[in-house]
């Protein structure tokens, strides 16, 4: 289970699955683990390969039980390009260093509203070691408690059309800053 704290509302969330918060934040309903291989340029489960083919200019796919990977080789090496996995659709754009700058989530569901969220990755740090206190939540003892729902509602898929009065609209536009 999952905290997320709206500082600048004094709001929390608390004991929400992790990919329930991501979700109503985003429309993209993906765990911690697929979370960070799909912004590391890994995608998201394609296991057990069952098959492969390749294509005219470098190109290649793989496929498996839970979905599909298009690959490209640059400069002899073979990079992960677009991954499909159910409804969720990940492109992988603008490399540096190997690892891609812009992340493309695209969902569409059979039911609810689609997304179209894109990522761009700056000032990136790889195999960082991170200290135990960076997975500790201070929560403002005058937090107001936010239901999941409640912040369904107010996100950018929201009834609220994330207007710059919701709760989720606050730490986006902080986190875009």
């Amino acid at each position: 289970m999952a905290t997320l704290v709206l500082n600048r509302d004094r709001r929390v969330v608390r004991d929400a699955p992790p990919a329930a918060l991501v979700e109503a934040l985003t429309g993209v309903a993906l765990g911690p683990d697929e979370l960070r291989a799909a912004i590391a340029g890994c995608g998201v489960a394609v296991d057990q390969i069952s098959s492969g083919q390749s294509y005219p200019g470098d190109w290649a796919t793989v496929e498996g039980s839970q979905g599909r990977s298009w690959l490209r080789r640059v400069a002899g090496a073979w990079r992960l390009v677009a991954n499909v996995h159910d409804a969720l659709e990940i492109r992988y754009d603008e490399f540096a260093s190997g690892h891609p700058s812009v992340v493309r989530f695209r969902t569409t569901p059979a039911q609810g509203a689609a997304t179209d969220l894109t990522l761009r990755l700056t000032q990136v740090d790889i195999n960082v070691t991170l200290g135990a206190e960076v997975f500790e939540v201070d929560v403002p003892d005058d937090a107001t408690p936010l239901s999941l729902e409640e912040l369904r509602r107010g996100g950018p898929l929201g009834q609220s059309g994330g207007d710059q009065t919701s709760p989720t609209a606050s730490v986006l536009s902080a986190a875009s800053r």
